[in-house]
Order: C-alpha cells, then sequence, then structure tokens
C-alpha cells in the first residue's frame, strides 16, 4: 500500500484505494472493499487510515511497521 500512497495525487492507483463502490455487491463477492479490508487491518495496529498514509511517505518507516505487523500475526 505504501507504493500507492507515495504517488502522485490523483493518480489511478490512489483513486482506486479510496474508492467505495455504492450499492449491493452481487452474489459470490466479497463484501468487503480492499479498503474496509485495510481498515480493519490498520486498527488491529492501532492506526486510522490517514496515519498510514503519512507514514507510508517515508519508505524505511513504513517498512519498520509492516515488518512489525507480520511479526505480530505469524
Amino acid at each position: 500500500m505504501g507504493h500507492s500512497w507515495r504517488r502522485a495525487e490523483g493518480n489511478i492507483a490512489q483513486t482506486a484505494l479510496e474508492w467505495n463502490p455504492q450499492g449491493q455487491c452481487t452474489r459470490g463477492r466479497p463484501s468487503n472493499t480492499c479498503r474496509q479490508t485495510l481498515d480493519t487491518k490498520l486498527k488491529m495496529g492501532r492506526l486510522t487510515w490517514g496515519d498510514a498514509m503519512r507514514r507510508a511517505q517515508d519508505r524505511d518507516r513504513w517498512l519498520r511497521i509492516v515488518a512489525e505487523a507480520l511479526r505480530a500475526t505469524f
């Protein structure tokens, strides 16, 4: 996610991350979007979406955060 957050403002990758589909999902589709799944995982690490976006701007710091999160889940 960090690589997408570090892209220029208005980039299609950033737009896709922030996209919020309206209406119901069709049968067989997951009920959660990528953003909702990430929000849940970030909350487990006590981060908000905005905090994660700001921290991802520093690549080395973001890599340490992700490494800690992976160690905690395994």
